[in-house]
C-alpha cells in the first residue's frame, strides 16, 4: 500500500514537473517570438523576418499609398516601381516575397482588398511555373499549399478554404513547444542580455533587407549569403554562367549536394497543381472584379541553369502546358492586358550575365522587362 502511495506521488510529481516545463517553454517561445510566428511583433534580436507581413503593414503605413503591385517570388524582387510608375503614372510597390506560391497571390491581395488602402489599378504578376508545383507537402504546411509564414498570418490565412482557426492554434502550441525554437529563442534573449539591447517589441521590420518601395537591396553569394555580390552582378561584369559551372561541379562532390545546382532550383517537380492553377483563376477573377488590370510575365532562369533543367526535368514541357494555361486566362478576362513569355533572356534582350545567381535578375534585367510590355501598357489610361 506504501508503496502504491509512494509510486501515485512520484507520478504527480512528475506531471507537475512535466507540465511547468511545458508550460515555461511555450510561454518563454511566445514572448521571444524569433520567427514571428505568434503575433506581428518582435524584438531586434530574431531568426527570420517575415516578408509577407512587413509588406502589408509597410503599405497601411506610407503616405503615398501604391495603385500598382507586382507580385511574385524573389526573383522579381528587382521589379523596379519607378519604371512602372514612369509609364502608368500609378505609385508602386514591389510586392516580391521569397518562395511564393499561388496561395500568397490569393490570400495577399484578399488582405490588402480587405485593409483601409487604395484599391489597385494595375497587378504585373512576375510567375514561375513552380509557384504552381504539385509537390509533396513540406513538414511545416498548415494549410494546403501554406507555409508558416503565411499560414501564421490570420489576415492572410483566413481566405485560405481550409482555414481553421484552433487549427492555427494547435500548430502554433506545437511549434512553441519545439526545443529547436527554445535554443534560437534562447540565443535571442542571452544576446540582448549581453548587448544591452531594449526589450521592446516592434512591428515587423525589413528596412534592412527592402527598400521603402518594397525592392530587394542586396544579394550573397550562393557559397557565401554574407559576400555582397549586388554591385558587381548589377554592373554586368561577373562572368555568372562560368560561376554557377563552378558551383554545380563543386557542389556534386559533397554527399548533401550531389545534384549539384539542381539542389538550388526550385523546378524538381513534374506536374502543376489543379488546386494552385484554380486559386490564381480566382485571383484574377478577383481582380477583374474590381476593374484592376492585370499583367502576365513569365519569369527567366540564367541560362546555364535553362540548360541544367531543361536537361534534368521536363521544364519545356510544363513550360508548353503553362504557357496554354495563361493563354486561355488572358482568353477568359478582358482585364488581362497581355501575357509576356519572358522565360529566356533571348525574349526580351537581357543578358546572361545580369544574374545575382541561377534564378535572379537584376536591376538590368527586369527592366528589360517591363520594357517588352511597355507598349500593351501606354494602351491604357489607367
Amino acid at each position: 500500500m506504501e508503496s502504491e502511495k509512494s509510486y501515485q506521488n512520484k507520478l504527480k510529481l512528475f506531471v507537475v514537473v512535466f507540465s511547468t516545463l511545458t508550460i515555461i517553454v511555450v510561454v518563454f517561445n511566445v514572448f521571444m517570438n524569433p520567427y514571428g510566428y505568434y503575433s506581428d511583433y518582435q524584438f531586434e534580436e530574431k531568426a527570420i523576418n517575415n516578408d509577407r507581413i512587413a509588406k502589408y503593414q509597410w503599405i497601411k503605413e506610407l503616405e503615398e499609398q501604391p495603385e500598382c503591385y507586382s507580385f511574385g517570388s524573389s526573383n522579381s524582387m528587382r521589379i523596379s516601381p519607378d519604371s512602372l510608375e514612369s509609364i502608368t503614372g500609378l505609385k508602386s510597390f514591389n510586392y516580391g516575397m521569397f518562395h511564393a506560391t499561388a496561395e500568397d497571390f490569393w490570400s495577399i491581395l484578399n488582405a490588402l482588398l480587405e485593409a483601409d488602402v487604395k484599391r489597385p489599378k494595375l497587378v504585373v504578376f512576375c510567375l514561375d511555373d513552380w509557384n504552381f508545383a504539385d509537390k509533396p507537402a513540406p513538414a511545416d504546411e498548415v494549410f494546403s499549399g501554406a507555409e508558416k509564414r503565411l499560414a501564421y498570418k490570420p489576415v492572410f490565412a483566413h481566405h485560405l478554404k481550409d482555414y481553421s482557426i484552433m487549427k492555427l492554434y494547435w500548430a502554433r502550441f506545437k511549434s512553441a513547444l519545439q526545443i529547436s525554437q527554445l535554443k534560437v529563442s534562447w540565443s535571442g534573449f542571452f544576446k540582448m542580455i549581453t548587448n544591452g539591447s531594449s526589450f521592446e517589441r516592434k512591428l515587423t521590420n525589413m528596412t534592412d533587407i527592402f527598400y521603402e518601395n518594397g525592392t530587394r537591396i542586396k544579394y550573397g553569394s550562393l557559397n557565401d549569403p554574407d559576400y555582397d555580390l549586388t554591385d558587381t552582378c548589377e554592373t554586368g561584369t561577373f562572368e555568372m554562367s562560368e560561376y554557377l559551372r563552378e558551383v554545380d561541379s563543386l557542389w556534386k562532390c559533397f554527399p548533401i549536394s550531389h545534384t549539384g545546382l539542381m539542389s538550388k532550383s526550385h523546378e524538381d517537380f513534374d506536374n502543376f497543381s489543379q488546386r494552385r492553377l484554380e486559386l490564381f483563376y480566382q485571383t484574377i477573377l478577383k481582380l477583374e472584379e474590381i476593374d484592376c488590370k492585370v499583367v502576365i510575365n513569365i519569369m527567366p532562369n540564367q541560362p546555364f541553369h535553362r540548360d541544367l533543367i531543361v536537361e534534368k526535368t521536363n521544364y519545356l514541357e510544363r513550360l508548353e502546358n503553362f504557357k496554354l494555361y495563361l493563354s486561355w486566362i488572358e482568353s477568359r478576362f478582358k482585364n488581362v492586358i497581355c501575357v509576356k513569355d519572358n522565360n529566356d533572356v533571348k525574349n526580351f534582350n537581357g543578358f546572361e550575365n545580369h544574374f545575382f545567381d541561377h534564378i535572379h535578375p537584376t536591376s538590368v534585367n527586369s527592366d528589360l522587362m517591363i520594357e517588352s510590355f511597355r507598349t500593351e501598357l501606354e494602351n491604357y489610361a489607367f
